[in-house]
């Protein structure tokens, strides 16, 4: 549903994450990264909100013990780029190296993508 257009399309998502909840199936990764754009596609006339609700996904996703992985960073990034806000694209990949060097999984290593992505918020910053 990430793609839909369908402006219930984050209900749908939202119940369905419920629904995995209720029945002890473990969301992973592809889940909240699924959820994570959701949110920003559908909630794009509060852009506000649509990030809050983004990051609280992303922290949610942590508290739950699922690691994020790189391209949860770089949806994020990409949003808060979009958004003329380079520092919080920057903060970002900050927290996304610090994760990968305690925890040493190459999901969520940095890729050149991630600083070009900072990179190019910068740049567009002025």
């Amino acid at each position: 549903w990430a793609s839909s257009q369908e402006e219930s399309a984050f209900k749908h998502a939202d119940s369905i994450l419920a629904l995995m909840k209720d029945t002890n199936v473990k969301p992973n990764d592809v889940t909240y990264n699924s959820l994570i754009q959701i949110t920003l596609k559908h909630e794009a006339d509060d852009v506000v909100a649509a990030l809050q609700n983004a990051e609280r996904l992303l922290e949610e996703m942590k508290e739950r013990g699922i690691s994020p992985n790189c391209g949860t960073y770089l949806i994020l990034m990409a949003a808060w780029g979009e958004q003329n806000n380079p520092q919080r694209v920057e903060e970002l990949l900050l927290e996304q190296k610090e994760l990968y060097q305690k925890s040493g999984n190459y999901q969520i290593k940095p890729i050149e993508s991630s600083y070009t992505t900072v990179l190019q918020a910068w740049s567009r910053a002025g």
